[in-house]
């Protein structure tokens, strides 16, 4: 977060030095100070439960469940900031990120015992006679590859990190425009 305080802090001097009307002052103010609060009480509210019912993930306004029918695996991925992150696949190709399941959080040895426990409850509710789908197996090696290629930036969405990215790279973006205006 505290790579987003310097530009906007920059920004916000130059939106209260130049003389811009009082309205745009104070809506880019309210704006800023509205996104940073939000990113800050929001961010923390991640989460990720196990129940019998399946796996809730909750990420910044919105809880997904999913139900052990619809799990295809858990398994280990690239993340943006750490070197490994816990990832839901899904019966129908897609994943999920779960928040706070990484090697940062858990350590080594704990990611490596989450996800072995994780995988067991999964094999737990799978029906009898499960065996793998290659169409799935194949959309999972796809990504893993895209994902190491891109050292994750393909899936960082979900993070509340990703709205502070964005308002970051826009109160950037802005400032660069306002300070090139002021100077024709």
């Amino acid at each position: 977060m505290g790579w987003v305080s310097l530009p906007l802090a920059v920004f916000l001097l130059k939106i209260w030095t130049e003389p811009l009307p009082y309205g745009v002052q104070v809506s880019a103010t309210t704006l800023s100070v509205a996104a940073i609060a939000w990113t800050v009480v929001a961010g923390p509210r991640q989460f990720a439960t196990v129940d019998e019912e399946g796996i809730s993930v909750r990420v910044m306004h919105r809880v997904r469940r999913f139900g052990w029918s619809d799990i295809y695996d858990i398994r280990p991925g690239v993340g943006l900031e750490t070197d490994q992150i816990m990832y839901v696949h899904l019966t129908n190709g897609r994943h999920v990120p779960l928040p706070f399941a990484d090697r940062s959080e858990l350590g080594e040895a704990g990611f490596q015992r989450e996800i072995a426990a994780l995988q067991a409850i999964i094999a737990a509710h799978r029906a009898p006679g499960w065996a793998p789908d290659p169409w799935v197996e194949s959309r999972i090696a796809r990504r893993a590859a895209r994902l190491r290629k891109s050292e994750g930036v393909v899936d960082w969405m979900g993070s509340w990190k990703s709205y502070a990215w964005i308002f970051g790279l826009a109160a950037t973006v802005l400032l660069v425009v306002i300070l090139l205006s002021s100077l024709t």
